[in-house]
């Protein structure tokens, strides 16, 4: 079980009264989050006495131990102060700057997949079974728990409501689901318990859900037939590549605005050209009887993703940065999904690979370690690319993209 919160280690050093007294190490890199209770450890070697205070500073005990909350507190970053009797009787004063982040949005994962917020899934009938919600959230750090489900409402097309216990569908609320006529869309809101976030609130957390039974003019077709994009979601503005299998019949015909044929079950949709939140596929079926019937599934559209690779806050997309040599030693690689209208949101990143000449370095974590820096076969004017960046949820979230590579030419 991981730990609920980020801990600071604030730890001081005496040295000369010219020296600067303290040394910070941040388990989550100097981030504190609105809405999260962070334990905050400080203390001063061969000092008689200090103090510390900070807006949302709360001192827990005489051992160092503090809460620090940043909920209410304006702007990015906030102050801690640390008043420092030394043993010789003399005082100095500190400041330690404590970076102040929004909670990122929740992903949700359904047992069947993974999606964000306000997305639209499809399910079949058989399927309800094997749903089972959770959610995690996507943070610089890794001792944060991730808020636990605790029960979800349905809003039903007919608006009735109807509120389950726990994390999966009963056996009555299937029953209800499956006497839904194909298409019927209904709401799910997740209710959440956050641990040491009691009070405070994330977004909503809701998603829907597409009924599909298969059933077609009142004839049951086998169950079986399936229209799913090579990503979770469908995208606006794109062109998606997407697969529709058709088992045990003769033959079909699949039609939609924008669907073009690549191979027996591969299609390009281009969805470009229109300005629609869903748009149908039609299959057109001959089955093995020579009995002719349409089936109709319905395609949700979602907002493409974007996303944004730096290196020490540095980067854009298809460009090169220049750094100094040196300046690589503990360099962040950063990935972040942008949004319009929204503050760019940071994710975390698990692992990255770098392409110096001809050799390769996969590092697992965020950071340019000092060892693979003095081993970096790379001079002044030459380029290394930082490449097949991985970040949480990329290996189960397949609606998020590759995040675009970093190129860096060395200046010295």
């Amino acid at each position: 079980m991981r730990y609920l919160f980020a801990i600071f280690f604030f730890t001081l050093f005496t040295y000369s009264q010219n020296q600067n007294l303290s040394t910070v190490s941040f388990d989550n890199r100097h981030i504190a989050y609105r809405g999260i209770n962070t334990p905050v450890k400080i203390s001063v070697k061969d000092a008689k006495a200090f103090t510390a205070a900070a807006p949302g500073l709360k001192k827990i005990d005489d051992n160092g131990n503090y809460w620090l909350s940043v909920t209410n507190i304006p702007g990015d970053s906030v102050d801690i102060k640390i008043d420092i009797t030394l043993n010789n009787g003399k005082h100095k004063t500190e400041i330690q700057h404590c970076i102040i982040k929004d909670l990122a949005r929740p992903s949700i994962d359904y047992g069947l997949g993974i999606c964000t917020i306000g997305s639209f899934i499809s399910l079949s009938e058989e399927e309800y079974e094997k749903v089972e919600f959770s959610m995690f959230l996507n943070l610089d750090i890794e001792q944060i728990d991730i808020p636990q489900v605790t029960s979800f409402d349905i809003s039903f097309p007919d608006k009735t409501f109807h509120r389950i216990e726990g994390k999966k569908f009963t056996p009555d609320v299937i029953e209800k689901i499956k006497a839904l006529p194909d298409g019927s869309i209904f709401k799910i809101n997740l209710n959440y318990y956050f641990p040491g976030i009691e009070g405070y609130h994330l977004r909503a957390i809701y998603m829907y859900i597409v009924k599909n039974s298969y059933i077609v003019h009142g004839n049951t077709l086998k169950q079986g037939i399936k229209i799913y994009p090579e990503n979770t979601n469908i995208y606006k503005n794109s062109i998606n590549k997407i697969t529709i299998e058709v088992p045990d019949v003769k033959s079909y015909t699949a039609t939609a605005p924008g669907l073009t044929k690549i191979d027996s079950i591969h299609y390009n949709l281009d969805t470009r050209q229109t300005n629609k939140d869903s748009l149908d596929v039609v299959l057109n079926i001959v089955d093995e009887n020579d009995s002719t019937y349409n089936y109709t599934r319905k395609l949700f559209l979602a907002e493409k993703v974007n996303l944004k690779s730096t290196l020490n806050g540095e980067g854009c997309n298809k460009c090169i940065i220049e750094m100094k040599r040196n300046e690589l030693i503990n360099a962040r690689v950063e990935v972040w999904q942008q949004e319009p209208k929204r503050k760019d949101e940071l994710l975390t990143v698990s692992s990255y690979t770098i392409l110096a000449g001809k050799k390769k370095y996969t590092i697992t974590g965020n950071i340019i370690p000092h060892d693979l820096f003095i081993e970096l076969p790379v001079k002044k004017g030459e380029i290394i690319t930082v490449t097949k960046i991985k970040y949480r949820g990329n290996s189960k979230i397949k609606s998020m993209p590759e995040a675009p590579d970093i190129r860096i030419l060395i200046q010295d």
